[in-house]
């Protein structure tokens, strides 16, 4: 009875995560006319050769369109760097992102490390019954690292680039990880659509200048990083 009980819960979280976005309005006149005028995002992909470079690309380029579609914002990827990058937690996996690029972050809006989880940090996810799947820095929000090749993942992490005055949401992509499962940790994760009170903070932030700091609450602070001094 437990475990029924339990799967039920479950089952209505995911529910309630996916309820109240925005898919239900994707072909209404108005609400395309809000999302104009479109804006490109300049990004720098730096793959340690976790997933073939074609699976990231492919990625990347749907969710521009799935990003377009809701929110007026598209992607462009300037720049590819193969390199390793060191990543066992969160921080130290953005700061490499830092160290990796150096001062040239600036002429980027987004800098996207993809990274998979090793034997370890699977081990020690399976062990704990937690996991990551993607994080972006708590200082520029625009330094994101990526653990698990997933659109709804990579669209929930981008998504903080815009939204600052929460961690997550009730509804959409920006709800929490409901169940961290390690061997499935995508199962009853993020939706593919943004919430209406989520796309409205996102309009309104989409034009941030990505090289200086978002007004972010303090309590949000967690996954901070170190720029490179200025000349």
């Amino acid at each position: 009875m437990k475990k029924i009980i339990l799967v039920f819960l479950m089952i209505s979280l995911v529910g309630c995560a996916y309820s109240g976005t925005v898919q239900p309005r994707l072909s209404d006149y108005g609400f395309q006319k809000e999302n104009l005028p479109l804006r490109t995002l300049s990004v720098c992909v730096i793959s340690e050769g976790s997933w073939p470079k074609e699976r990231i690309e492919a990625t990347l380029s749907d969710l521009s369109s799935s990003l377009t579609e809701q929110v007026g914002v598209s992607l462009r990827v300037d720049r590819w760097i193969d390199h390793p990058i060191p990543s066992f937690v969160p921080i130290q996996g953005l700061q490499s992102l830092v160290e990796i690029i150096g001062k040239e972050h600036q002429k980027y809006d987004l800098v996207i490390g993809f990274s998979s989880r090793g034997v370890v940090s699977n081990a020690v996810e399976v062990v704990s019954w937690t996991a990551w799947l993607g994080a972006i820095d708590d200082s520029y929000r625009k330094f994101i690292i990526i653990k698990f090749l997933d659109q709804r993942v990579l669209m929930h992490e981008i998504c903080h680039a815009f939204v600052f005055d929460r961690r997550h949401s009730m509804n959409g992509v920006m709800s929490a990880a409901i169940v961290k499962l390690p061997l499935l940790p995508i199962l009853f994760n993020f939706p593919e659509y943004v919430s209406e009170e989520d796309r409205q903070e996102i309009l309104q932030n989409k034009w941030r200048n990505f090289n200086e700091k978002p007004l972010i609450p303090e309590r949000y602070q967690a996954d901070t990083v170190q720029l490179p001094k200025a000349d």
